[in-house]
């Protein structure tokens, strides 16, 4: 069993609940509105923690009524460390539109924070076998990831760096299809990053290697909210392979599943890892499998 670190961004959510679609120039009258803990990068530490991962979560929060509002769920969480940057840059906020069918519409309500304010590996305590989580590539983070390579760890990256600078490689990348402009032919980027996994919504889930792909269809229900469907993947996911689960079908059925039931549910932060049906007797039986 692997540590997990995870490097990025907390938000308050503002979330606004319709009984329609949304119409591009009509006027919407939502039904509910809510102020929450959110952001990708904390529900997937968040999702990791409640299971049997130890996580590390390094962030930064602002000196304001946001931080305020997420900084208790954060310090609730489990985390081992919890490590806050403190600045005046202000806590991201996210506006978050959900429509009749479940479906969301994202709205930054601030920039994204790149530069945490000196965050920094060299007193976290990281170490050789770790795996550490960067959802997003920002330039600014270019040494935390050569710290955390110089280290020994795996290096898990968000799929928007295979655009970034050729330069920049990870053991894994993952996300969301919607994370970059438009599809690529994942397989020729295989040389940089040797793992690829790409969620499409409704469409399943697809991993790239160079001993070819696999393919994991989304399991059907009855979807209330689609936030946080994809960071509850990339917490199974993650879990799973911080277990010891080799790449491959396992681990998207695991990350589908977490997802399969975030979506059943009114909130932004994935569900509690024991709350999953059936999840740990396929971890069980792929661990089994594998001796």
């Amino acid at each position: 069993m692997r540590k997990v670190w995870v490097i990025g961004h907390v938000a308050e959510d503002v979330v606004l609940k319709l009984n329609t679609e949304i119409v591009v120039g009509n006027f919407h009258l939502p039904t509910e509105a809510i102020n929450r803990c959110g952001g990708s990068t904390s529900n997937i530490a968040i999702g990791i923690a409640s299971g049997p991962i130890e996580t590390g979560f390094i962030t930064y929060l602002g000196n304001d009524d946001a931080a305020k509002l997420v900084e208790p769920v954060l310090q609730s969480s489990g985390f081992n460390p919890l490590l806050i940057t403190r600045g005046d840059q202000g806590t991201p906020r996210c506006l978050v539109v959900v429509d009749k069918s479940g479906e969301r519409t994202l709205m930054l309500l601030s920039k994204p924070i790149k530069d945490h304010g000196g965050l920094t590996f060299k007193n976290s305590g990281i170490k050789s076998g770790d795996i550490v989580l960067f959802t997003h590539w920002y330039e600014e983070w270019r040494a935390e990831i050569d710290i955390a390579r110089e280290q020994g760890c795996t290096i898990v990256i968000g799929l928007g760096a295979l655009l970034a600078d050729p330069q920049v490689s990870a053991d894994i990348a993952i996300g969301s299809i919607a994370d970059i402009p438009k599809e690529l032919p994942f397989e020729d980027y295989l040389d940089r990053f040797p793992l690829i996994v790409v969620t499409r919504g409704l469409s399943g889930s697809t991993l790239y290697s160079k001993s070819g792909k696999v393919h994991q269809d989304a399991f059907p229900v009855n979807t209330i909210d689609a936030t946080g469907a994809g960071d509850s993947f990339l917490s199974g996911f993650l879990t799973g392979y911080a277990l010891g689960i080799a790449p491959g079908k396992v681990l998207l059925e695991i990350g589908a599943r977490w997802a399969s039931l975030m979506v059943t549910i009114d909130a932004s932060i994935p569900p509690n890892f024991y709350e999953i049906e059936g999840i740990q007797e396929i971890i069980d039986k792929a661990l089994q499998e594998s001796k």
